[in-house]
């Protein structure tokens, strides 16, 4: 929920890319740079902890450190995966 909020007020602020969602939730992901120790199958943390985290972030989401430069890359990234599956 506040992950939408967050890409509302981006979207407010002019911010217009398919990949808003899935940037606002890359950036509050607490697991994201986590890594599993070798032989390892545990999951980073349990999925409270890590929706609680994710709220905590989310509250602490900073819009104006947001740039438009950043969702191009983002955008420019998905292109290249998505045409990896396409030549699959």
């Amino acid at each position: 929920m506040m992950a939408k909020r967050i890409v509302a007020r981006l979207q407010a602020r002019g911010m217009k890319s398919p990949c808003l969602r899935t940037y606002v939730v890359a950036r509050i992901n607490p697991v994201r740079f986590h890594k599993l120790k070798p032989g390892g199958t545990k999951p980073a943390m349990p999925i409270g902890q890590a929706l609680v985290r994710m709220m905590a972030a989310a509250r602490k989401f900073d819009l104006h450190k947001v740039d438009f430069r950043d969702l191009a890359f983002v955008a420019a990234g998905a292109e290249r995966s998505e045409q990896g599956l396409m030549a699959d």
